[in-house]
């Protein structure tokens, strides 16, 4: 009752009239809870909400008690426009009497949250964990991408991965990227430094960076992929189809990594499809970073390889899966000749989506940073080692 007495206090000086009531009762909330950083929930559309309750079926199995939050930000990455921005996130419960160090989760190109509910349980025992959707997918805010060059493109999601930090009121945290994930992490630690403990790059791409030479010959339908890739993109190729078919084709190419989530229904295949078909804003961002050069290459527009050894003193973990598409030799390289203090670990019968085809090593792995893992460490030839990679790290 005492609550509802303070809301009607604060309608009654409100004069609503043509006002939002949404936008009402959201200034409300900000003013009762001094949550400012921490939205009510949005009008969503069918497609949202249907994503809404996909995830929710994805992380029914996680048994750590789950706080959602959808954490306004602003758009500082662009003078265009002043309307607020969301990051959706899952964290962990951190009403406890033990402080715990910040673990924040980033998902790869069109992924989710979701990916992680293999990891979240061991990790809480060790982290306050956060695993969030990065601006433009997941049911963060998907407003249209309207930059123009990759740099731009890479401060979409870096900064707003730092805003999202400030609203939490995150002082520093330990990253865990992966794929796409792990070039963002990489290149927040490169701007923001000062907040991680550490870093943890899970099969990262845009490290080393690729470029194909014009002249290289590519089978015709690799010419295909990668010409019209990034602007037919795959998320509205499956939104032009039949919700049936989608669901069989993603079911029939996922075998192996949907049967790693453990869950014997289609809860999986449904989280995928609804991740892959709400509005395209992400993939617009991440086409800009990754496309033809002046001479009708194709490369990746911003590799960080020349900027690593500014990490010189962040403990770095690099991890891939035995049988990933990315060349994971690089992190020889990188170990060897840029950041000796790297540790590499390899995990086997894992090829790219470790974090559920070797969830329990991938999580202990993460969970005993601050110990002696040298047992663990890959200390092969990586150049000898398994696997039919890209040229593409």
């Amino acid at each position: 009752m005492r609550f509802w007495t303070r809301v009607n206090s604060h309608l009654a000086t409100r004069s609503i009239g043509s006002e939002n009531l949404l936008e009402v009762y959201a200034d409300i909330w900000r003013n009762l809870s001094g949550r400012g950083h921490v939205a009510p929930q949005k009008l969503v559309s069918k497609k949202q909400q249907s994503l809404a309750v996909a995830e929710k079926a994805m992380f029914r199995c996680v048994q750590q008690p789950l706080e959602s939050r959808m954490t306004e930000i602003q758009p500082t990455w662009s003078r265009k426009t002043s309307k607020p921005c969301y990051i959706s996130s899952v964290s962990t419960n951190s009403d406890t009497t033990e402080k715990k160090p910040d673990l924040v989760l980033v998902h790869g190109y069109g992924g989710g949250k979701g990916i992680w509910i293999r990891n979240i349980d061991e990790l809480s025992k060790h982290y306050t964990v956060h695993a969030i959707d990065l601006l433009g997918w997941g049911r963060s805010t998907r407003d249209r991408y309207c930059g123009n060059d990759a740099v731009k493109a890479q401060s979409y999601f870096v900064d707003s991965l730092e805003s999202w930090r400030q609203a939490m009121g995150i002082e520093k945290m330990t990253l865990l990227g992966h794929s796409f994930g792990g070039f963002v992490s990489a290149s927040y630690a490169l701007k923001h430094r000062e907040r991680l403990d550490r870093l943890v790059l899970l099969s990262p791409i845009g490290l080393k960076g690729f470029q194909f030479p014009s002249d290289q010959i590519f089978s015709l339908s690799s010419r295909i992929l990668f010409t019209s890739i990034w602007t037919l993109t795959p998320q509205r190729i499956l939104g032009m189809l039949p919700k049936s078919r989608v669901l069989q084709m993603l079911a029939r190419s996922r075998v192996r990594t949907v049967q790693a989530f453990g869950y014997s229904d289609d809860t999986v295949i449904r989280y995928i499809y609804e991740l892959a078909t709400q509005s395209v804003s992400g993939e617009m961002a991440f086409s800009k970073l990754m496309g033809h050069t002046k001479d009708s290459s194709m490369a990746w527009h911003v590799p960080l390889k020349d900027q690593l050894h500014q990490l010189h003193d962040l403990p770095l973990y690099m991890v891939y899966g035995e049988h990933d598409w990315i060349d994971f030799r690089y992190a020889n390289e990188v170990k060897k000749n840029i950041l000796p203090q790297t540790k590499v670990f390899l995990l086997p019968n894992a090829g790219h989506h470790g974090y559920v085809e070797a969830a329990d090593l991938l999580s202990h792995i993460v969970s005993n940073l601050d110990k002696d893992l040298s047992s663990l460490e890959y200390h092969g030839e990586l150049d000898n080692a398994r696997g039919n990679y890209l040229s593409f790290a």
